[in-house]
């Protein structure tokens, strides 16, 4: 796939926030009133299990090696002299918010029953989400308008569970067993975050380029989705919704 192609050995010019936010969604929700730091914190379960400056550098130090892997040149802020002075495909990633947000889900099952009825089961669980905006534009194609994507990576506790009728009495219940998320589940957020977010900005250049080109070249919009294959260091098409969206 020939944009696919072209992005090897490309340049990125990454731009990072100062901190990545800590959200704590369940304690502001249940009250409409501002919190200071420590209180998000203390009545967290999971925010309190990192430290705001460690997590950027991790994360910084993730990005910077998968995209490495992916056969891009990096840049920092400091470098934009040499950045600049490259012909070939250059691009700006732009990290405007990073933000680790501890949030409630509804877990819900249902399922019809021999009785002739639909039964439903709903929990609340709880979860942790790694959000990030990021805009992605052209420093030398105007090919590739500037937009901001939003990335999303979830951690959930684990329900696995069914419907049971039992044949004597008829009665129905709900059997399930619960795994809530582990430490380690919890900490490998960062590195699993990097992961998608990377991938998706590799995607959404390809797209995005293929996209622009056909409707310049044939008048005519992309039939499929492409993802880049780490493993094969190519696109492949995929009829699977992108796993970004496109704020702006």
């Amino acid at each position: 796939m020939e944009e696919g192609r072209k992005l090897q050995n490309a340049h990125l010019m990454l731009i990072f926030p100062d901190e990545i936010d800590f959200l704590n969604s369940p304690l502001i929700s249940a009250e409409n009133r501002e919190y200071a730091e420590d209180e998000l914190m203390d009545s967290s379960l999971f925010l309190h299990k990192f430290q705001q400056e460690k997590m950027l550098t991790d994360f910084k130090m993730e990005m910077k090696n998968l995209l490495h892997e992916y056969g891009f040149q990096t840049y920092s802020t400091a470098e934009w002299d040499s950045f600049l002075n490259h012909s070939e495909k250059a691009f700006i990633i732009d990290f405007n918010q990073l933000q680790l947000e501890e949030i409630l889900f509804t877990h819900l099952d249902e399922e019809a029953m021999p009785d002739g009825y639909t039964y439903k089961q709903e929990f609340v669980i709880d979860g942790l989400a790694f959000n990030s905006w990021i805009a992605i534009s052209t420093a030398n194609d105007t090919n590739l308008l500037k937009n901001t994507i939003f990335c999303e990576t979830v951690l959930k506790d684990h329900i696995e569970g069914l419907f049971l009728m039992n044949n004597i009495s008829g009665e129905v219940y709900y059997d399930y067993n619960f795994k809530p998320l582990s430490e380690e589940e919890i900490l490998d957020i960062v590195p699993n975050a990097a992961i998608d977010i990377s991938l998706n900005i590799m995607d959404f250049i390809i797209n995005n380029s293929l996209e622009k080109n056909l409707l310049k070249q044939r008048g005519v919009y992309p039939e499929r989705f492409w993802r880049y294959i780490p493993s094969r260091a190519k696109p492949s098409p995929s009829y699977d919704r992108s796993g970004y969206i496109i704020v702006e």
